[in-house]
């Protein structure tokens, strides 16, 4: 069954779905993005692109999706292969045919020079009042019911899409649409890496399962039953569900990876990252801010505070600067050495920005910056100062001893250690203000690492066991005074049972 048409206007060939021809004749004047007058870009990479369109397609407004291909070798492999954006539209349209809800792409267009692929276009309707379901679930003020309510139909549409032999490869809330929060209607979307088959083995259901799981804290160990129970057809089938130890060492695998990946993309200018260079310093920075103000920071009499890190020198001060046009506080760390070649503040950058991707509660870094010098190191890391922050040490001194409260900071100190350790260890001893509290929505205090500078990210623990007895041993005389042996107790028991769930 032929599933779509083909038509070439000037030098791109259009693919839209079968009987839907019409859309063709609003498609003659787009053969001029993605750049120009009309397009807003709202993401931009080295090899993608998303934007919205302000030409009306088919009486709606429209994203388009632009895939570039870069090299010789990845245009020549093209030639045996269909472009990401044809993909996309077929695997739609396999997925609506098998009874997915799924916001079906409008078009896919492929631009080829010489005979080989140059770019792909996807256009996509824009569903007016749509929320992906990462922001109805994690951003907004949704009610207990509500979320419920959206979670199960998760779920069942989840188990619906692995029936089908539908495998996602960005299994993730942001490609999950709901369309009208009032109806709780979802759709799947972005196929860009998927594929289909008659079914899927256990391994891979449980793999995108786990990708849903990379939320971590959002989502309660209820929400996430919630989910599991709405997945499952059978109760049989819910008490042999693979226990969470197995799902949950898949989760770090696939964190442990997109860490990576950010961390290597935050120091070459991609993924919303940008870099500048010349003969003197080197800088990284999120984009939005603006490189003169960055480089212009210069500490000020007032405010500077001084410590001993290891063999280096750190001062600090707080600055504020401007994202477009609105103000925002930040840490200016420096960092002082006698040695050469410790990049310091690089490697704090890109651990910082690997533990985000992470989905780990880490103070939002800005930017870095590296001088060069006959000798020894001077380097600069800037990071976002957050409202409402308490160190761990204020909050518990508060508290009446054994109160229920306590516990529940200890709980969640723990679970956040434990967590950390999936990445890397403390530097150097906790001291004021390495882990801090913050209220959330709830208001339940959540530990974050505030100052990102004081922990080593490491690929491969190679003395792991060592490197986290020493950690907790670094938390506990931090507390030492304040907690009473049965609160130590319980902090390293719950951090023992979490290290042997995730590890």
């Amino acid at each position: 069954m032929q599933r779509f048409t083909e038509k070439r206007l000037k030098d791109v060939t259009w693919y839209v779905p079968a009987g839907q021809e019409a859309l063709l004749e609003g498609l003659e004047g787009l053969v001029k993005f993605p750049e120009g007058a009309g397009v807003t870009v709202l993401k931009k990479g080295r090899r993608k692109s998303f934007a919205l369109l302000e030409t009306v397609v088919n009486g709606e407004e429209v994203y388009v999706k632009t895939f570039r291909v870069k090299g010789i070798l990845q245009r020549l492999k093209h030639r045996f292969l269909k472009s990401k954006a044809l993909r996309e539209l077929e695997v739609s349209l396999v997925a609506q045919e098998r009874g997915i809800p799924v916001v079906l792409p409008l078009a896919a267009g492929e631009k080829y020079q010489g005979g080989l692929l140059q770019e792909s276009y996807l256009l996509i309707q824009r569903l007016p009042r749509a929320l992906n379901l990462l922001e109805y679930l994690c951003t907004r003020d949704t009610t207990h019911r509500d979320k419920a309510r959206v979670i199960e139909a998760l779920g069942r549409l989840s188990r619906k899409t692995h029936d089908e032999g539908i495998l996602q490869e960005d299994f993730a809330l942001n490609n999950f649409l709901l369309a009208n929060p009032q109806d709780g209607q979802i759709f799947l979307i972005d196929f860009e890496r998927s594929h289909v088959s008659q079914g899927l083995s256990t391994e891979e259901k449980e793999w995108t399962l786990a990708k849903l799981n990379r939320i971590g804290a959002d989502f309660t160990l209820t929400d996430k039953f919630r989910f599991l129970k709405a997945y499952c057809k059978t109760k049989e089938e819910f008490r042999d569900l693979p226990r969470w130890k197995r799902l949950e060492a898949y989760t770090h695998q696939i964190l442990k990876r997109d860490a990576q990946r950010i961390s290597n993309a935050c120091v070459r200018g991609d993924r919303g990252y940008k870099s500048y260079k010349d003969a003197r310093l080197t800088c990284y920075f999120l984009e939005g801010y603006h490189l003169e103000e960055l480089l212009a920071l210069a500490p000020t009499r007032q405010g500077i505070q001084e410590e001993h890190r290891g063999q280096s020198n750190l001062s600090w001060y707080t600055a504020k600067i401007k994202k477009g046009t609105v103000g925002e506080t930040v840490r200016v760390c420096k960092f002082y050495s006698q040695q050469k070649g410790i990049p310091l503040a690089t490697a704090a950058w890109r651990g910082a920005n690997g533990l985000r991707k992470a989905h780990f509660p880490v103070s939002p870094p800005v930017a870095a910056i590296e001088w060069i010098q006959d000798k020894g190191y001077k380097g600069v890391l800037l990071f976002k100062e957050l409202e409402g922050v308490e160190d761990i040490r204020d909050v518990l001194q508060r508290c009446p001893q054994s109160a229920g409260k306590r516990y529940s900071i200890l709980w969640h100190v723990a679970r956040f250690l434990s967590r950390l350790h999936n990445f890397g260890t403390f530097a150097y001893s906790v001291s004021p203000g390495d882990i801090s509290l913050v209220k959330d929505r709830t208001g339940i205090y959540k530990p974050f690492l505030a100052r990102p500078y004081n922990f080593l990210v490491k690929k491969c623990l190679e003395r792991g066991h060592r490197d986290r007895e020493i950690d907790i041993q670094r938390l506990e005389d931090y507390l030492q005074g304040i907690l009473t042996r049965e609160e130590r107790d319980y902090l390293r028991g719950q951090y023992l049972q979490y290290t042997g769930v995730i590890s």
